[in-house]
């Protein structure tokens, strides 16, 4: 990941070197050629070598991600499993299968693409902040003043979109719960001619999920425009000063446009992390839902079980006693 975030770093300087080279009139025509010619075999073999570590970073990172599904999942079955009979009356059928099936898979997600791609564009952005600064400082700086504008943003977008979430979990496990429910007991239903009130309430809890999909939808509508007005406000603070700090003798042409490009992408990983954070508010809210159930406690406990878990127990008392006797605690 390091290293494709540094090869992506390479292009823009190429290019604004590429212009510098064309618009100066000390070189012959046939250095000019032949400098595009090679600075274009460095970029596609940087390119090769890019795409050959992406393709080794996303099969690495899916092995991880179905090795954590499979390990979560089968912990939360088995956990389930022990769960006494009495348990079950208060828990729905259905709830419990949305957090062995959905919820893990949502978790899953975040182990497979989320979290690199966060870790990716959270190093490209002080890569890119520290190559700014080395282009031209006073530049540099006046594009950071929409920085905190952006975060704060984020920071308002993330309040209102991290309750929603968990509103939009609770409706999928109310749905599954009471599909399950319905659908297992059907023969019932249809005996007492209650099929009106059981549609009745399917839509009542159906439009509530629409509902808040909705919301999360509108949160979303507006953030993400926001992002694009503070990425253009920056472009023009760097035309505005790019202009004058070439006109002063200051900075290249070349520069300039290096500038651009990385002010481009500059603005491209708090964008990524605003498209990524629906993806960690929904891992996030699936975690909770499955410790949930993971921290549940059985009511009833097998005589083997017993055995195993009060001898576990009293090792874990020792391990305490004797840390604390050796003051690591």
């Amino acid at each position: 990941m390091a290293i494709g975030v540094g090869i992506a770093l390479v292009p823009p300087f190429l290019i604004g070197n590429m212009i510098d080279t064309l618009t100066s009139g000390e070189n012959t025509t046939s250095y000019k050629i032949w400098y595009v010619i090679i600075l274009s075999s460095i970029y596609l073999v940087l390119l090769i070598i890019a795409n050959i570590l992406s393709y080794i970073q996303s099969i690495t990172l899916q092995i991880i991600g179905q090795k954590v599904v499979f390990k979560l999942r089968e912990e939360v079955f088995v956990h389930i499993e022990n769960l006494s009979i009495g348990q079950f009356n208060s828990v729905p059928v259905g709830k419990l299968m949305t957090r062995v099936c959905n919820d893990t898979n949502a978790l899953g997600e975040l182990f497979t693409s989320v979290f690199a791609n966060l870790i990716r564009a959270i190093i490209y952005f002080f890569a890119i902040v520290v190559v700014l600064l080395l282009i031209n400082v006073q530049m540099a700086l006046m594009v950071f003043i929409l920085v905190p504008i952006a975060f704060v943003g984020t920071f308002v977008y993330r309040y209102f979109t991290q309750r929603t979430y968990r509103k939009i979990r609770n409706n999928i496990s109310e749905l599954n719960a009471y599909l399950a429910e319905n659908l297992s007991g059907v023969k019932v239903t249809q005996i007492f001619a209650k099929e009106d009130k059981v549609a009745k309430g399917f839509d009542v809890k159906n439009r509530q999920a629409r509902r808040n999909w909705l919301q999360l939808l509108t949160n979303f509508a507006i953030y993400r425009p926001f992002i694009s007005l503070v990425s253009a406000a920056g472009t023009l603070i760097t035309f505005y000063f790019g202009a004058q700090q070439a006109l002063a003798g200051v900075i290249t042409s070349g520069l300039i446009v290096s500038f651009f490009f990385y002010l481009g992408d500059f603005f491209r990983p708090i964008e990524e992390i605003s498209d990524l954070y629906n993806a960690i508010q929904d891992g996030f809210t699936s975690a909770e839902k499955i410790f949930d159930v993971l921290d549940t406690k059985p009511a009833i406990i097998d005589p083997d079980d017993a055995v195993e878990f009060l001898g576990q127990l009293c090792s874990d008392r020792r391990d305490d006693q004797g840390e604390n006797k050796h003051g690591h605690t």
